[in-house]
């Protein structure tokens, strides 16, 4: 529970610290999801598998910004000083490492996406089951992402295999911080799609100094001391 504490205070510390430029990095993540959430708001009417397909692909241009705000986060937590060159400096070098984890997701949801509606045609006990398998699945996987995206920048040698291996490392011995962090961002998800202004201004910087404050004690905890340059193996 004492990480869960840290966790929160470092978060809000974080956000308080540098507010102004997190909003404004907040609206650059929410404008760059705007493609799939005015294609979803057209094709929502009729909605078929290639409209299905077409909106979660549309989805995967915020990877690049919504990775670079969790290494500016990670530096505030450090206490450098950031700004908006910092940031897009971040887009430009780690495009890569953004690409193949917005890949990954976009596939992920996909498959969740077509098994669900699939299984949904059936009206058996044995579909219902699937589509809670499935249902789970994607919960553990979003659980492993929010872990995975404060990791990267503690990673000499970023990649997705190794921020997977050790996210799923750290939901394994950090059970219960993990799980107040997936339950505070489904609540913000669920608050956001109440109120569209804290879209705007609030909600990837919310979760992502969040995760930084929850994850980063986690991290700490495990090297035992406060030097987290990187978190490799």
């Amino acid at each position: 529970m004492r990480i869960v504490l840290d966790g929160f205070k470092k978060g809000f510390s974080i956000f308080w610290d540098d507010s102004i430029l997190l909003i404004v990095l907040n609206f650059i993540c929410f404008l760059s999801l705007l493609p799939a959430l005015l294609f979803y708001t057209v094709t929502n009417a009729v909605p078929s598998i290639v409209t299905l397909i077409l909106n979660t692909v549309l989805f995967l241009p915020s990877a690049f910004f919504i990775f670079a705000l969790y290494h500016v986060l990670f530096d505030c937590r450090r206490g450098i000083v950031v700004n908006y060159r910092v940031y897009f400096g971040y887009v430009r070098s780690t495009w890569k490492q953004a690409l193949i984890f917005g890949v990954a997701n976009v596939v992920a949801a996909l498959m969740v996406g077509w098994n669900l509606r699939f299984y949904a045609q059936f009206h058996e006990t044995w579909a219902g089951i699937m589509q809670a398998v499935f249902i789970s699945v994607a919960m553990i996987w979003m659980i492993l992402q929010i872990s995975m995206l404060p990791l990267y920048p503690r990673l000499t040698q970023p990649s997705f295999k190794l921020a997977l291996r050790n996210a799923g490392a750290i939901f394994a011995g950090y059970m219960l911080p993990v799980l107040v962090l997936a339950v505070w961002t489904v609540l913000f998800i669920v608050l956001t799609m109440l109120f569209q202004a804290l879209g705007m201004l609030f909600s990837f910087v919310f979760i992502g100094a969040l995760s930084e404050g929850i994850i980063g004690e986690i991290v700490i905890d495990l090297k035992g001391d406060s030097d987290e340059s990187d978190a490799d193996g």
